[in-house]
Parts: C-alpha cells; structure tokens; sequence
C-alpha cells in the first residue's frame, strides 16, 4: 500500500485508502434510497449567536446533519485490521454522513463496570458509554475542533441522543449516526440542529445522564432501559403566497408555488415514552404551528386512513401514542390545513413511518447495491378493496386436515406420487447437506450476519449454525414441542424470538459469539398453538399468530402483550408477517381462501382491513416483496398468486398466477417466497422434491427448478427406488441481501423422518 499511495496526491490517497476499507468490510456506503431531512429554514429555525462558528452544510448529506470532521481512512483501515487480529474484539457500527463505518472498542474501556450491577450487566452485554464511542470515533478522524454528538439509528432514521453505544463482536447494522452543530462557541455554547437545540451542562459529554435509580428500572432484554420522549419530524407545504390570495383554496394551488417547510420535534421529552398521549402530541404541535407558516387558531387532529382529508372520528386524546397507536421513533407527520364541510378550518396529520428498504448485494459484495423504492405506505389507502381472483379450481380437502398437516410437525406425510422433473430444466446451481441441522423443523437467515442461521428442532432446540462452516455454535432448549416460530431483530443482531407449537411457549434468545455454547432467553407469555412470529422493521413490536382467529402483539422492549386482534378472519391464521418498510403494515394468510393487509395507525378492527385478497385456496404462507409492492400468496398445489400493492403499469394485472405443473395430491402444500433481489420467486411444495424458480415480472416464466431427490437417501442409508426414502421439500428460505443463496428444509416420508437444511448456491 505504502508503494501505491505514493503516486497518489494527498485526495487521492484518501480515495484509495476509502476503497480499501469498503473492500475489506471495514466501511459501506449507505443506501440512496434515505429520504433527505431538510435544512431549518433561517428565517423560523433555531438562531446562532452572534460570534458563533457557523457549519457550512456539505451537498447531499443525509437527514440534514451538517457536514463534520472528515473521515482519516489510512487510519480507519489500520485500525481495524489490528482488531481482526484480536480476539474478543468489540465494534460499532456509526453512520457519519453518507459511509457507515465499523469502529474497534475496547471491551470494558468506560470503566463504570463496578459502579452497580445495572453498569456491570450492560457492559456485559457490549452496552458501552457514550464516551467510549467518541473517544473510539475520534481516532479514526482527522483533528478538529467541531464538536459532535450521537443519536440513534433505528432503521435508516435518526432517533433520539444514545444513552448507551451498542457494540458486538459480529457483523450488524450502524446503530448510532453522528450528529454535527449549526454554530458554536466558547460562551455561547453549542446549537444543534435536531432537538434538544441546546443541552444542560450536565449532558453536554453526549447525550444524557446516565442515572438508574431504582433496581427495576434495567429489564433484560434488547432494550434495557425506558425512552424519554419521541423525536417526530415535522412536514408542512405552504404557498409562497398568502392563503388570502388564493380564492380557490390551497389544494388549488400548483406544486411550484409550494414550498415545504420541516420542522424537528422532540415531544415530552421529560416524560417517559409509554406515557405520552395523544393529546399531548396534538398540544406541542399546535404550538408549532406559528413556525410552520400556520396562521389563526385551529384544532390539530390525525387525518383517518380510511377518509383521507377527514379528521378520525370522535379522537380520544387519551390514547397513549406508545400503546395504543404504536408509536415508532423518527415518524414524519405531514401537516395540512382543510376546511371542514361544516365550517372551520382545522389541521390535520398524517403519519409517514416508511423506512428504506434493505439494498441487495451480489454474491461476494461486501457493498450493498443502492435501491430505490417506493413505500407502500403512500399506496396502500387506494387498496381499500376486496380483489377475488376467478379460479375453476378450488380444493375440497377439510380444513381441520389442513391444520394437522400443514402447519404443525407432522413425523409422517402420506402416499406421494413421484415428482414430475419434465416441465423444466434444472438451473445451474449447487448444493450441500449442512450435516449440523439433523432434526430441524424451522430455521431463518441472520438478516445481517451473512454465514449466521438460527435453526428449530422438533425436539424444542434452538440453535446457531455457521452454514458456511457447517457447524453448531450455540444451542438451548426452549420446550419440548417442535419450534416453528423464529424471528430475528434487525436492529439488535445479537437478539431473536422464538416459538414453539402446542403449547405457544414464546421467548426471546440471545447469542454471543465470544461465548459460543451458552445462550441467554427470557420467557414472555405464551401463545397457545403458535405456528407464526415476525417482528417489524422497527423492532419496536412482534406478533404471534397460530391455531386460532387471533393475533397478539408484544412489546419487544418490555416482552409484554400489548394487545389482542380478535377476529381477523373466518378461520385459522397460518402466518403472519409484517412488512419489510412499515414498522405498522402487516398481512396475515388464512385458511378461510383470504390474505388480508393490516395498517396499526390507526384503533383497528377484524372487519377493517386495508386490503383483502381471496385467493384461489386456503393460504399456506404469504410474504412481502422486498420492496413492498407486492404480496405472495401460496395455497395448495398450483394455488401460487402475486397480488399489487402498488401504483401498477398499465400492462400489470392486480393478480398474477404462476404456471406451476399440477400434481394429482389433495395435501400439496405449497411455500414460496422472493429472492433477495425480489425479481425471482422460489416455490416448493410438500408432495415434491423439487425447488421451482419463477420471474416475476409479466408473465411469470419459469427459469428452472432444483431437484433434491435422493440427497436424504444416501444421507440414511435407504435405497433410492424405495418410496419411503424419497424426499420432500418441507419448507424454503431466501438468504436476506444475496439473491443466489437459499436455502430448502428436506425431509423422508418414512415412519421414521429425518430432516436436514440443503444449502443452495445458484449458478455455481
């Protein structure tokens, strides 16, 4: 390196020292697909003091965090290659502007350890103080005398001042994002520009005091302490001229006469987050309303979901915004004025909690491709339909059948007809039995820990997997039913939920990879017959469905049940699963032929969905695409249909079937979800040995299929033209950021089933 930096001018060489930390994974460049906070209008937002240094905001930041000191990528690459060679090593994840870099912390480097045993318990589990992290950023930065601070980053938005750094030995996504001032000086201070402007002197380190005072106040778990406030960015469109000119009204006027005007907001941030009302966030936004460009005295109320432009019916401002509205930190609230067909004028808000979609790498990449979506949030109030879909096929097998075999462990599946291989050619690929994953029935890609897979057994074991390496890191057992519930957090990778049949026990499982063999768990209330868990993208909330017409939704923070949904169908819910961009959009798939989309923004109830899709069978499983534009359904045996959730081309019907080849059995159950890149469908059924691949843009042409016939065979010892030995693929799973990996959950049809997880590579 030190040959090749010398025919480099000195910006060059940051360049080439840039690209080598990007190659190496110790720096990615965040996604494009951030919304862009805006800037403080001058004239309205928090004013620098006279003498103060002013910040000069840098072109293309991200959530109008002002430009800081700039990155010295020669020693952000030596320093992390030192702590490779290190073993136990912590590291953070920090976004500063555009790059998310991984910066090497010292395990136990705060010293407060011994302070109590709240300090002791944190630091153990790679809760640093903020200190730590500053001093550890600093050195990878050149000398500067700008101050800054850090904040949350809690799936693409800021969130509020850390009170703890978050560090782990294994990979993760950046969970704090350096904030830089507006101005600052010696005596005057510093202005920030996301609230609070101004901090107390004690508070001045970074973020706020750390004080516990009671024993109870730490609970085990993800998050262990309770949040103070809610930080909500604030959106309204003005006209550049006033109101009273416009005799036509404001929705007359054209967008270029607009001007948009934002506004940071940190509401009751002396008060715990659980607390906080409705009312009291309708309180601190009217008396915002004066720096929006509001004028006059009028009512500030939330817009309905169902009746755009009408205020919700008879609001109850008791409504705590944590419980009862799932609140989420960095909501955007856009601010309009309308007129009320009664007369009057009033304000109304509508929530925006959209949050960028994961990017997609290719096979290898250690940088994410950039993505760009659109959120199904802006969309999903015109879906507001039933879609039923004409089909000449409708299954007759009982549904009380399909509970027993579907769902639920079966040790046995019926007669099966051999698997018809002519109706496509086998894609080029490769694949292995991961010998670790014997009698698995459930399992799940780490969603940003890339050789990591957690993995249920029927006998009620949990475990981690190194797929990569083929072997078991970490296990713990949790019951004695089959586990068919896994959901990992996307925030807190160290941290996933975890489910068993029968008797619903729920817990959430903790791994850590300097301390391989033990686990950590702690119980929550159960869900009698639990088949499904998924947690949003927020981690703020998971739900549990199963056996029953009812879904629960927990409160990840403390593990308690928030709330039961009673009623949403007719009939058993299989799976349930929450969108990949909207921490309050979820979709449930019945067995009564239905797949229904929930939005938690507003008090919900069963006979109010946002949309309602019947499809051809009762539902197997339903998945979101990866950019929410789409919902998967599959059914029984050709029952495989893609429904729009979307603006569509004119050319795109609402409902696209797939030509999947017809197999004369009556129990076919059928599992497909999208590849990582969402442009490939991956479909199996439970009367095949065969993995099929579709495209999924118009028509749905099949690419090819994967056959597994005779993997388990050899693997027991049985021969190949038994029946009994053939095997059956039971369940898929698409790894999260790389479209070429997946991976097939086999099983045998004998007596006496083993199961294994097959790894597949496409195209090699």
């Amino acid at each position: 390196c030190g040959v090749a930096t010398g025919f480099f001018d000195e910006h060059g060489q940051r360049a080439l020292w840039r690209e080598f930390c990007i190659a190496d994974g110790f720096a990615w460049v965040a996604e494009s697909s951030i919304a862009e906070i805006g800037e403080e209008s001058p004239s309205r937002g928090p004013q620098a003091p006279s003498g103060c240094r002013r910040v000069s905001p840098r072109t293309g930041r991200q959530h109008g965090l002002a430009s800081g000191p700039e990155i010295n990528w020669r020693r952000c690459f030596q320093a992390n290659a030192l702590a490779n060679r290190q073993i136990g090593r912590l590291f953070a994840r920090v976004r500063i502007r555009e790059v998310e870099l991984r910066v090497p912390v010292s395990a136990g480097a705060g010293g407060d350890s011994r302070v109590s045993k709240e300090h002791e318990w944190l630091n153990e589990h790679g809760w640093q103080h903020p200190s730590v992290l500053k001093r550890a950023v600093q050195k990878l930065l050149d000398p500067s005398p700008m101050p800054f601070r850090f904040r949350e980053l809690i799936a693409g938005r800021p969130g509020l001042l850390i009170k703890r750094a978050r560090c782990s030995v294994g990979e993760g996504p950046a969970s704090a994002i350096v904030e830089c001032p507006m101005s600052w000086s010696q005596t005057d201070g510093t202005l920030w520009q996301l609230p609070p402007h101004r901090e107390p002197q004690e508070e001045r380190v970074n973020g706020r005091s750390e004080v516990w005072p009671k024993s109870g106040d730490l609970v085990p778990g993800p998050y262990p302490w309770s949040c103070r406030g809610w930080l909500v960015e604030v959106v309204a469109k003005r006209p550049r001229v006033r109101q009273t000119q416009c005799s036509r009204g404001i929705d007359s006027i054209p967008i270029e006469d607009m001007t948009t005007v934002r506004r940071w907001l940190e509401v009751g941030r002396q008060s715990r987050s659980r607390n906080l009302t409705l009312g009291d966030l309708c309180l601190e936004l009217t008396l915002l309303l004066p720096a929006l460009g509001f004028h006059g005295d009028c009512d500030v109320l939330p817009e309905s979901i169902w009746r755009p432009g009408c205020p919700v019916q008879c609001p109850c401002f008791q409504l705590q915004l944590h419980e009862d509205l799932f609140w989420t930190q960095g909501e955007r609230l856009h601010l309009r004025e309308v007129v009320l067909p009664k007369g009057g004028k009033v304000i109304l808000f509508s929530r925006d909690t959209a949050r960028p979609p994961k990017a997609c790498a290719p096979q290898g990449a250690k940088t994410p491709f950039r993505s760009c979506s659109s959120s199904i949030l802006g969309v999903l109030p015109a879906m507001q339909k039933t879609f039923t879909s004409n089909s000449t096929t409708v299954t007759t097998t009982s549904c009380s059948t399909v509970a027993e075999t579907c769902g639920r462990t079966i040790d046995a599946s019926p007669p099966r007809e051999r698997t018809d291989t002519s109706s496509g050619d086998v894609v080029p690929h490769s694949k292995r039995l991961l010998l670790s994953s014997s009698g698995v029935r459930q399992l799940e890609f780490h969603p940003s820990r890339p050789g990591t897979m957690m993995v249920g057994r029927k006998d009620g074991v949990i475990a981690i997997l190194d797929h990569e390496k083929d072997m078991q890191t970490h296990s713990m057992d949790i019951g004695v039913n089959p586990v068919l519930g896994i959901a990992w957090l996307h925030t807190h990778p160290e941290w996933a939920v975890v489910g068993t049949a029968h008797s619903g026990t729920t817990c959430m499982v903790r791994y850590d990879e300097n301390k391989p063999g033990c686990m950590e768990q702690v119980r929550l209330e159960s869900f009698a017959k639990l088949s499904s868990l998924s947690v949003n993208c927020t981690d703020d909330l998971f739900m549990a469905s199963g056996f029953c017409h009812d879904v629960a939704l927990y409160d990840t923070a403390t593990g308690r049940r928030l709330r039961m949904l009673y009623g949403l169908h007719q009939h058993f819910i299989n799976i349930s699963r929450f969108s990949n961009t909207s921490p309050h959009v979820f979709a449930t798939a019945s067995f009564d032929c239905s797949c229904k989309v929930w939005d938690l923004r507003e008090p919900m109830t069963g006979c109010h969905p946002v949309s309602t899709f019947t499809t051809d069978t009762l539902n197997v499983m339903c998945c979101f695409s990866p950019d929410d534009k789409h919902i998967l359904c599959s059914g029984v045996g050709v029952a495989l249909q893609q429904f729009s959730l979307s603006h569509r081309a004119p050319d795109e019907p609402v409902v696209r079937r797939f030509s999947v080849p017809t197999v004369n059995a009556s129990t076919n159950y059928r599992r497909s979800l999208y590849l990582a890149d969402g442009a490939t469908i991956a479909t199996v059924s439970t009367q095949e040995s065969v993995l099929r691949l579709y495209k999924t843009e118009v028509p749905g042409r099949a690419t090819g299929l994967i056959d597994f016939r005779g993997m388990l065979s050899r693997r027991c010892g049985c021969s190949a033209e038994g029946l009994q030995a053939e095997e059956y693929v039971q369940s898929v799973r698409s790894h999260p950021s790389d479209p070429s990996v997946l991976a097939a959950l086999l099983s045998t049809s004998d007596p006496h089933p083993e199961s294994f997880v097959s790894m597949v590579n496409l195209g090699a």
